[in-house]
């Protein structure tokens, strides 16, 4: 079982609407429960008025984060500014990243039909440190369709090794001359300035150079449909992959739209799923 926290603070509010919310805090509190699978979740909304004191705003979101913690949810899909405080409560955020990590090899499939290459004709940057097991997992993968492949970054020496005895990769050179290259991110790596794409997995915020795409992940289509309105569905998609609802292989990805002057561009996507 997993927790869903949403903050709603919307605006245009009438003074009415606003004196209730402040006067009669369960106005603003909203409960409910969900099922999908085997995975059930139970989801707390707070409504809150953009001009209330940070106190207020916290007391609100604090009560719906014990009615959480009542329930037994420890782990829940959080707003960023109010992980901190379900901490107190003893709720761990879910992270998107373990989605990300599960639709590693869709994303960079997506990519190269984007760009309009085949992976055999593409090379792998792989990037990042103490990858983890569905990362390795999806580098193999894809390891069986690329050209070639090759890892940057510490505490990846059993992938490394894997690469050689699962797909005959000697993970060492430079990548082969006029061969192009996308480059696979992955928290704690540093992008390949030669890479002609950078799929960013990282979930970190930095300036990268170059065209990079960063995917989301989309849970299964009927996942969709339990999924409460204002919540993030690559959140919604990792906690269901968490909670073993859904398995990696069920996780979309969104769409790549190209520019047109890029060098690879063969058609242009124009919609995200």
């Amino acid at each position: 079982m997993f927790g869903i926290l949403t903050v709603l603070q919307p605006e245009g509010l009438s003074a009415a609407q606003r004196a209730a919310l402040r006067l009669r805090p369960g106005k603003g509190l909203q409960y409910g429960e969900g099922l999908f699978r085997m995975a059930m979740f139970v989801t707390a909304t707070v409504t809150l008025e953009p001009g209330w004191s940070d106190g207020l705003r916290q007391k609100r979101v604090a009560a719906a984060l014990r009615y959480l913690a009542g329930k037994g949810v420890h782990e829940a899909v959080l707003p960023e500014g109010w992980q901190s405080l379900a901490r107190e409560y003893d709720i761990s955020p879910i992270r998107t990243g373990w989605a990300l990590e599960a639709c590693a090899a869709r994303a960079v499939s997506e990519a190269c039909g984007s760009l309009g290459i085949s992976p055999g004709q593409a090379g792998l940057a792989v990037c990042g440190r103490n990858l983890s097991r569905t990362a390795c997992g999806e580098v193999l993968t894809l390891a069986r369709s690329m050209r070639t492949v090759r890892v940057y970054g510490e505490g990846n020496e059993a992938l490394r090794a894997q690469l050689w005895r699962s797909c005959g990769i000697v993970d060492r050179g430079s990548m082969p001359e006029d061969l192009p290259v996308l480059c696979l991110l992955f928290a704690g790596g540093q992008a390949r300035g030669e890479a002609l794409l950078t799929v960013d997995l990282s979930g970190e915020e930095a300036e990268r150079e170059g065209l990079v795409w960063t995917p989301r992940p989309l849970p299964p289509a009927g996942a969709l449909g339990q999924m409460p309105k204002a919540v993030c569905p690559a959140a919604f998609a990792a906690a269901l992959l968490r909670c073993g609802a859904v398995q990696g292989r069920e996780i979309h990805v969104s769409r790549l739209d190209i520019p047109a002057p890029t060098q690879y561009n063969k058609e242009i996507v124009e919609n995200y799923c």
